[in-house]
């Protein structure tokens, strides 16, 4: 029995979900499977691979992010060329001397 979540009508609720836990576990493997009390999203079911990359984006950092976009340049032989640099007065800095 596949369940699909639609805005209208909750595709699993607590109660069915627990009537029909092979179900609900066998459909997750496909695709995540929400579970809504009255109409509110309580819960999802989720594969273990959808776990698992979803904690490694939990952990992505701006930094890795820019390491990923640097491989990927490389890899596809792509040069990003800075823009040039125009310097303007900085209110908070000390004054040169």
């Amino acid at each position: 029995m596949s369940r699909v979540a639609k805005a209208s009508k909750p595709a699993w609720t607590i109660s069915s979900a627990r009537q029909h836990l092979p179900a609900l576990v066998a459909a997750s493997a496909r695709e995540p499977q929400a579970i809504y009390r009255r109409k509110h999203l309580v819960a999802a079911v989720l594969s273990p691979e959808a776990l698992a990359e979803l904690a490694t984006a939990r952990h992505a950092t701006l930094g890795s992010a820019f390491a990923r976009l640097r491989q990927i340049c490389r890899e596809d032989d792509y040069h990003l060329i800075p823009a040039p640099r125009d310097d303007r007065p900085n209110p908070f800095a000390p004054p040169r001397k």
